[in-house]
């Protein structure tokens, strides 16, 4: 937000001839009773009136402080029009950007002045562009107004309270590029902590992002449930019990290094009844890092039940049998979320 700006102007009689010698465009700050006027944290305006006089061809230029920049709140400035030491008409303005009075339009009727207990709102001391509406908005913090004008802002890592169908942990081990390979994750059914409709899968990219990260295709499909690494038989009930669906993520998705971008809901009922299969395959093209995770970064051997790889896309799109047997369980990568929709 700019803090000055030039507003210009042409002045002539009314046979279209400039005015010259005595005349003069008078600008005069208004709407600041009760207070200082100031520019935050850069200068108090103990000068409110400034004149501007033509030159031969009658313009007049002015550089002038813009009113958001001020604070009070609600300032403009009149504008008189003096010729031959007299006053012939003013007009109320305001100016925030580069203004030419020839086409300007004047402000009518004034705007109220800032009351004595009026809220400033500024950004590290700037002025904020709006005075009226402050609406805190983030898809990366939540924000919990706790009263008395206390807000909390937590970092949004579990996708919104409640909305996790799993936790996983955080990345901690590395990055490394996975350019044909499918990242597959399993998720047991006695892992899964919240149910729906639909799922939206977090992916994150480290390194090089924007074009080089390519996604060919993603999916998730549910099996009947299956055993945990260590307990009972490997009998593994491979057959679809739904889906499989496909998941894509919105335009603009993976512009930024270490940002976890959420998919499109993928439509798929989500329950503690059902192991379900997240298969994301990257293009050959695809050569920004994967992070990832060691099943030995604190996770314990649990999480062998849920990492996995396997070369190129899955080669049996009607149960899970390439994907059991692709489960490589040397790490998680890329996928850092799993949410209801």
């Amino acid at each position: 937000m700019a803090a000055t700006c030039t507003v210009t102007a042409t002045i002539t009689d009314p046979s279209g001839a400039s005015l010259l010698g005595n005349a003069l465009v008078r600008f005069r700050l208004r709407n600041y009773t009760g207070f200082v006027p100031v520019v935050s944290g850069t200068s108090v305006l103990c000068e409110t009136q400034i004149d501007a006089y033509p030159n031969p061809a009658g313009a007049i230029s002015q550089i002038l402080t813009c009113n958001t920049a001020i604070s009070p709140i609600n300032t403009f400035y009149t504008v008189e029009f003096w010729n031959q030491g007299r006053i012939v008409t003013s007009a109320n303005y305001y100016f925030n950007a580069n203004t030419s009075l020839n086409t300007a339009s004047n402000i009518n009727p004034a705007p109220a002045p800032a009351g004595p207990s009026s809220i400033i709102f500024e950004n590290n001391s700037v002025l904020n562009s709006s005075q009226t509406l402050l609406n805190l908005t983030s898809t990366q913090f939540s924000i919990t107004d706790l009263g008395n004008g206390q807000l909390d802002l937590e970092p949004l890592t579990s996708g919104g309270e409640g909305a996790n169908v799993c936790s996983i942990p955080p990345f901690s081990a590395g990055t490394g590029s996975l350019a044909s390979y499918s990242l597959a994750l399993r998720i047991p059914a006695s892992y899964v902590m919240a149910v729906g409709n639909s799922l939206q899968v977090g992916l994150s990219f480290y390194g090089i992002v924007g074009p080089n990260a390519v996604v060919s295709t993603a999916m998730v499909a549910a099996t009947p449930p299956n055993p945990a690494v260590g307990i009972g038989t490997f009998d593994y009930q491979t057959n679809w019990s739904y889906g499989p669906v496909g998941i894509t993520w919105p335009a603009g998705s993976f512009t930024q290094t270490s940002q976890t971008y959420l998919s499109n809901p993928a439509a798929i009922t989500v329950d503690a009844n059902h192991d379900y299969y997240i298969i994301v395959t990257l293009s050959a093209a695809c050569t920004a890092g994967i992070p990832y995770i060691s099943n030995n970064s604190g996770a314990g051997a649990a999480w062998y039940s849920m990492s996995g790889y396997m070369l190129g896309a899955p080669t049996a799109s009607t149960n899970a049998s390439a994907i059991i047997g692709g489960m490589s369980g040397s790490g998680i990568f890329g996928i850092q979320q799993v949410v209801v929709g």
